[in-house]
């Protein structure tokens, strides 16, 4: 009876549910034993290297394994300066693991592999009459991307927004070329084509030429006409130090045409077409330590064109030439030197002057769609889009000559800290831009007098404050501006003032810029073990566990720890156990929610107690929706590349849900651009959208017609994205239990395209009544006026 009662004991204590704060605990403790181990195997590592880093090697040969479709003289001329046979004198182990890791760094810039080229060292076969004892072959294992690639998306950068869709084809004859073909349709551009080959030069990611042909249409509502584009350039980029050249020859079919009724003479004189022939050189310098809210560092960067002049021809011609600077600081608080405040500056000039055409004597005019324009939310602030400078009754016509430059202060919004995207911003800026004027003499004396009235009086200037949000892709600014100084003419912009780009007055930030990149050959340093044999095997070992810390000493990421997420590859960032329960997660979600009805019913009963139930519960949606596009996405749109060890509640429910997407910790850039463009677009409209249906606003309906349907478009959009890399690129985001990926992924998002389709007929069905109703009435109004 005794060991039936014990062993009675033993299996309920087995049936027993543990508790999962236990379990999490456990986990903890394991991963934290996990680190420990491995900060100890680095170290080890570290010392290892330190005691053979002068050991002589030689290196034998360079094989790429996985370079299916990448041609062998290709990688030859890539590989073949550094293997010791076309050397002098053998390597020691640091310059070797060094030049080992600068190739696989040219292998990944060459952008026809996946990130992570891994790299294992081995002896050559010891049978092999012609190795020696020092000889090491090195491997690196890449994976090649696909050769075709197809996107579409939307653009919003400098003053406009655009659809686009683009057509990569990578790698076309096994050389890293690639041929780029682009389409896109936007609010100022109204069509636009490119087709681009690219290719590098002598096996260098560095050095590059391209060939480029374009078709645009662009209207100039500043200018009141639209500009139409046909042409193609040759361009040759390189690198020099941190610099970057690019030198490029562009010829070119402009058209001035649909002028405005109102049209200015200036712009009249200019409409018609024109040839431009062309060589523009480059060059720009990036020190900064973030190219959109950067704390330290200066840019530079200089762009000169030579127009029609001698053997160019064309009917255009003239020397145009334009430096850019722009620096940062970090402001230091008393005891506190990292207080994220930083002061950036930014200056820039320009001059157009005109040449002859070909080898004449008389230099030509400059025509208003080469002069400089001046003004607007992501240039000179607080004016208008070519607000500045000369004008002809309406229109802005543009200059010769301008300078402008600005200065920003940065603070750390409120609550938020120093670590996270958003600022607060008090800037001032200003500028002049002037047309060359006429004196008697040579067009110097005309440049020179011009210049010289740049200092005459004060600029044009404007302040104000703002709200800065760095995206990864472009910068948002949310600014209330103040004209301070406008000369006659000008065109000041009082008020809020929104602008989304890359290029703006104080902070340039250019496509081809080289940002740090680190790449990555193992995890851990297990992976290169027993990789020698032979008589020496403990100092082999050691020399190999020193390869193996060299590269990982090269890592700069944070520190990857294992994690529930699929696919299992992916790497999350300082990635930590979620420290509440499901069920408490979903109890507090729900809570929340529950007192956002609660209160949303209290209201809209007192301001409308006799509003129609469909009514109600149609201001309940449109505010629970609002709700969480702007908290709750809002939240990850902010913080999404900090979401691995967050333990708040909204970035535990962010890391549950991303069970079912785990593009949600990886700063996937679709899911961030469709998120931001959710939680501070669709957000406040879905509460302007609830307050119209209290108050039984005629605006209502073309509101609720407009947010329906972006939410269905971002749904449908986020469904295709991940199908798309399903079953094209056989990548999965969700785990397979139904909870994840049927509760989580599926149903949680059909919500916003079931009920928004439904808010879309019904309001499309009210606007028709509406009209009908309406012609009934003109109808009736007007066979009674035929009948008296």
């Amino acid at each position: 009876m005794a060991y039936q009662d014990s062993d009675g004991e033993v299996f309920a204590a087995l049936n027993r549910d543990i508790d999962p704060k236990v379990l999490e605990e456990r986990e903890k403790a394991v991963q934290e034993r996990v680190q420990a181990q491995y900060a100890k195997a680095q170290q080890r590592l570290q010392d290892l290297i330190s005691s053979n880093s002068t050991l002589p090697v030689t290196i034998s040969s360079i094989r790429v394994i996985g370079a299916t479709n990448t041609r062998k003289s290709f990688l030859d001329r890539l590989f073949a300066p550094i293997l010791s046979a076309n050397n002098d004198r053998p390597y020691t182990l640091q310059e070797a693991l060094q030049l080992a890791g600068k190739s696989a760094d040219k292998l990944r810039r060459f952008d026809i592999y996946h990130e992570g080229v891994s790299m294992f060292i081995d002896k050559p076969d010891s049978t092999d009459p012609l190795s020696t004892t020092s000889d090491i072959d090195i491997f690196l294992a890449v994976k090649e991307k696909g050769r075709i690639a197809l996107k579409t998306g939307t653009d919003l950068g400098n003053t406009e927004g655009s659809a686009y869709g683009n057509l990569l084809l990578r790698n076309i004859f096994g050389g890293a070329e690639s041929l780029s073909i682009n389409a896109s349709a936007g609010t100022r551009t109204r069509s636009s084509y490119t087709a681009t080959f690219d290719t590098p030069i002598l096996s260098d990611p560095d050095i590059r030429f391209s060939l480029d042909g374009f078709a645009s249409s662009t209207q100039k509502q500043w200018a009141s006409h639209e500009e139409v584009l046909k042409g193609g350039n040759a361009r040759i980029r390189w690198a020099e130090g941190q610099s970057r050249h690019e030198v490029a020859y562009t010829g070119a079919w402009r058209q001035i045409t649909a002028l405005a009724a109102n049209a200015s003479p200036s712009v009249r004189n200019d409409a018609g077409d024109s040839v431009k022939s062309s060589i523009t050189h480059t060059w720009f310098k990036e020190r900064r330590n973030h190219p959109f809210l950067p704390t330290s560092g200066y840019f530079m960067r200089t762009v000169s064109e030579l127009a029609g002049w001698g053997p160019l021809q064309g009917d255009v011609a003239f020397w145009k030439s334009e430096v850019e600077t722009s620096g940062a600081i970090a402001i230091p608080l008393p005891g506190k030197e990292d207080s994220g405040i930083s002061l950036t500056g930014g200056l820039r000039a320009g001059l157009l002057c005109p040449l002859p055409i070909g080898t004449g004597s008389e230099p030509q005019a400059s025509r208003i769609n080469d002069r400089f324009q001046l003004g607007g939310p992501t240039d000179v602030r607080g004016f208008k889009i070519g607000g500045l400078g000369p004008r002809d009754g309406p229109d802005s016509v543009g200059g010769d000559v301008f300078a402008a430059g600005s200065v920003n202060l940065l603070f750390p919004f409120p609550r938020v800290g120093k670590d996270t995207p958003l600022r607060l911003q008090v800037f001032a800026n200003g500028g002049r831009l002037l047309a060359l004027q006429q004196t008697k003499g040579s067009t110097s004396n005309s440049v020179t007098s011009t210049i010289a009235k740049l200092a005459e009086g004060l600029p044009s200037l404007a302040a104000g404050v703002g709200i800065v949000y760095a995206h990864p892709a472009a910068r948002f600014e949310l600014n209330f501006s103040l004209p301070l100084v406008l000369r006659r003419g000008e065109e000041g912009r009082k008020g809020l003032q929104f602008g989304v780009g890359i290029n703006f007055l104080n902070l340039w930030a250019n496509g081809n810029v080289l940002v740090v990149l680190t790449t990555i050959f193992g995890k851990y340093s297990t992976w290169i073990c027993q990789i020698f044999d032979g008589n020496e095997e403990r100092e082999e070992r050691n020399t190999a566990a020193t390869m193996a810390s060299a590269i990982i000493s090269n890592l700069t990421n944070p520190l990857i720890t294992d994690h529930p997420y699929y696919p299992i590859e992916v790497e999350i960032a300082s990635y930590l156990a979620n420290e509440w329960s499901v069920p408490v997660l979903l109890a507090a979600f729900s809570g929340v929610c529950a007192t956002v009805l609660l209160t949303a019913q209290i209201v809209v009963d007192k301001l409308h107690p006799n509003l129609r139930t469909v009514e109600k519960v149609t201001i309940w949606w449109f505010i629970l929706s609002g709700c969480i596009h702007l908290f709750f996405e809002g939240y990850f749109s902010v913080n999404h590349t900090l979401m691995g060890p967050k333990q708040d509640l909204f970035g535990q429910l962010w890391k549950e849900y991303s069970l079912s997407d785990s593009r949600y910790l990886t700063s996937d850039p679709f899911v961030l651009c469709m998120e931001t463009i959710t939680a501070f677009l669709w957000g406040p409209l879905c509460f302007i959208i609830a307050g119209l249906i209290t108050t039984s606003h005629p605006l209502r309906h073309p509101l609720q017609i407009i947010v329906s349907t972006g939410q269905i478009y971002g749904c449908i959009l986020y469904y295709a994205t991940s199908m798309f890399d399903h079953y094209y690129k056989g990548v999965v985001y969700s785990r397979p239990e139904f909870l994840y990926f049927w509760c989580y992924y599926f149903l949680m998002n059909f919500f916003w395209i079931m009920i928004p389709s439904t808010l879309v007929v019904s309001s499309v069905n009210q606007i028709a009544n509406a009209f009908r109703s309406l012609d009934a009435i003109s109808a009736k109004a007007t066979k009674g006026k035929k009948g008296q």
